[in-house]
């Protein structure tokens, strides 16, 4: 068996020092990625607490099972959907759609007023 002699490799010095833009890129859509769901079980809280009252944790339980199982899932409909159509626009149509649906639930009525008990002084 003959091994061909294989030029090394130059490397910069200063590589390191040096970001590229994808994983600055990257980095960032990361923490951006982090910072939107850690809103979305804050507002989920914030909306069940004030829909259904301050006894509202079984309510509170079944909203975040129904979001972590839409986490869950996503990534697989969406690559059943790339595999089955060789595209990925069927899945940004579905991905669409839920957002159209989600945003109608910007129509929902307002929160209902509760009155405010007095402290005693």
């Amino acid at each position: 068996m003959r091994h061909e002699h294989r030029p090394e490799r130059q490397v910069d010095p200063d590589h390191r020092r040096r970001s590229r833009p994808g994983t600055v890129l990257a980095l960032v859509a990361a923490i951006g990625i982090g910072l939107a769901l850690g809103a979305e079980v804050d507002v989920i809280g914030y909306l069940t607490s004030r829909y259904y009252g301050l006894a509202s944790s079984r309510m509170f339980g079944v909203f975040y099972a129904v979001f972590t199982r839409g986490i869950g899932a996503s990534p697989r409909l969406m690559a059943w959907l790339r595999a089955a159509t060789g595209s990925y626009f069927a899945a940004l149509v579905v991905a669409a759609g839920l957002l159209v649906g989600a945003s109608a639930l910007l129509t929902a009525p307002r929160f209902p007023r509760r009155p405010r008990k007095a402290f005693a002084t």
